[in-house]
């Protein structure tokens, strides 16, 4: 084979790589634009959950000041508790009053029916000036 057989094959084979690289640069484009078009969409998702991102952010900040609220409602909720307690404790003390007294209201009810009774037997009153008490 002498050199300008070899340089004819040598060119050849050139021009087989040359229709190979551009067949490559064809699939190259092709996935240039598919990555372009996934880019674009990977853009707008972006934009979606950076809208997102930002709605939550605003919830929170407003869940935030509910959640203070709360608190305060808490706190202030303990305080009518143990008012109530306090309340409910007097309740207590008064009804244990109310039973004595109305234990001593019928003994002294009693005792004045016996004196009354003692009067008419007694005989020191003509008419009764008092009536028993039911």
């Amino acid at each position: 084979m002498n050199d300008h057989e070899l340089l004819v094959k040598i060119y050849e084979e050139l021009q087989g790589v040359k229709t190979q690289v551009h067949s490559m640069d064809d699939r190259i484009s092709g996935v240039d634009k598919r990555l372009s078009g996934v880019d674009n969409r990977l853009s707008k998702v972006e934009n979606r959950l950076s809208g997102v991102d930002n709605r939550l952010s605003e919830m929170d900040n407003r869940l935030s000041g509910v959640d203070n609220r709360l608190s305060g409602m808490d706190n202030r909720l303990s305080s009518v508790e143990k008012q109530i307690v306090n309340v409910e404790n007097q309740l207590t003390e008064v009804k244990e009053q109310v039973a004595e007294v109305q234990e001593d209201t019928k003994i002294t009810r009693s005792a004045v029916n016996t004196i009354l009774d003692w009067a008419e037997d007694a005989s020191i009153q003509a008419t009764p000036l008092f009536k028993k008490a039911k």
